[in-house]
């Protein structure tokens, strides 16, 4: 059983450039920008935009879509459909980046801030701890499922237990509900918070 430490590392170098843009006349759409291009995901529409030169603000585009954003507003033209005033919601845009990355599973809590994802039935796991203070990157053996107690556990003995219970759960900061009630022990601290499947 593998696992990694790396403590300090900023927040925002956890999260990567997707976002989720909601517009004029309940339009949404995601983008996630890489090193030198984006991907587009919207209705019924899955694609690659290469980035163009712009007189100001960022600007991607392929034969028949364009993509233009400028501080917090942006558009999109895709044929048979206009996208306009968008801005991004930063809260549905971390949940998205999580779900693009890979991961089945994310949960957050509050009071120290944490959050948790899971991918590959634990086998590739991000755990943050201490509002970004502290990272783990871990590899979990088998989950042991129950199907009494509609519950999910992760262990390393001695070291971690993650417990995930199929049960109701709101976020105490923002009230969000959720589907997952969790629970995170590690080294004896105890993390709670509530989490979701992301597929």
């Amino acid at each position: 059983m593998k696992f990694f430490l790396l403590l300090f590392l900023p927040y925002s170098f956890l999260l990567a450039q997707t976002f989720v843009y909601e517009c004029q006349d309940n339009k949404n759409f995601v983008l996630q920008i890489r090193e030198h291009d984006a991907w587009l995901f919207s209705k019924g529409l899955s694609t690659s935009l290469r980035q163009v030169p712009s007189a100001s603000g960022l600007k991607y585009e392929n034969d028949d879509i364009v993509f233009f954003s400028k501080g917090y507003e942006a558009f999109l033209i895709t044929p048979g459909m206009k996208y306009e005033l968008c801005s991004n919601n930063r809260f549905k845009a971390i949940w998205e980046d999580a779900k693009l990355r890979g991961n089945d599973f994310r949960a957050i809590g509050n009071e120290p801030g944490w959050y948790l994802e899971i991918a590959h039935n634990g086998a590739k796991t991000l755990l943050v701890t201490d509002y970004g203070n502290e990272k783990y990157e871990l590899s979990f053996p088998k989950p042991l499922h129950s199907v009494q107690t509609r519950t999910t556990r992760y262990r390393i003995k001695g070291f971690i237990d993650i417990y995930i219970e199929s049960k109701k759960c709101q976020d105490s900061m923002t009230g969000h509900n959720y589907e997952s009630m969790v629970k995170v022990i590690v080294d004896g601290k105890v993390y709670r918070g509530c989490g979701k499947t992301l597929h």
